[in-house]
């Protein structure tokens, strides 16, 4: 089954290097380099990930984790990018979909494999000569959080 009989991960790897830009374009079967068709498992032709997906998935996962609005912001961008690369024909629906999904995934595993090893070390950087670099001035914490206050302008 693979490229010299050696199974599914060979094929896998085959069809991941061979993968182009092209991927959505209607082609329905490609021969790729040995002369073969691709793997009848790998789906209806060509395919690859798009990573315009992943990012934007990505980019979409860790906004939310700062702020809601400006996250369902990103969201419904993220969601309009994947359409207009399905629109162009650039990738199959399925490929941006799984870009969605493993950028988001990969940005909240990360979060939550760093969360706990950056916050101590900023804490611990905090106490150094660098700490006016990593705190927030007292300054800058004292405008944001003051009530603003209501001038009459007329």
């Amino acid at each position: 089954m693979g490229l010299d009989g050696g199974g599914v991960f060979e094929e896998i790897l085959a069809a991941a290097l061979h993968c182009d830009a092209g991927a959505g374009t209607g082609q329905q079967q490609r021969d790729d380099d040995r002369g073969g068709e691709w793997p009848s498992w790998w789906g209806w032709g060509q395919e690859c990930l798009s990573d315009h997906a992943v990012m934007a998935g990505a980019v979409a996962a860790g906004l939310l984790l700062v702020s809601i609005r400006l996250g369902l912001v990103a969201v419904s961008a993220a969601l309009a990018m994947a359409f207009a690369r399905v629109y162009i024909a650039a990738h199959h629906p399925r490929d941006v979909a799984v870009g969605l999904l493993l950028g988001a995934t990969v940005a909240m595993a990360c979060y939550g494999l760093t969360r706990r090893p950056l916050t101590r070390l900023i804490t611990g950087l905090a106490r150094t000569r660098l700490g006016p670099l990593v705190q927030r001035s007292s300054a800058a914490s004292e405008t944001t959080n003051r009530p603003r206050r209501r001038t009459n302008s007329q």
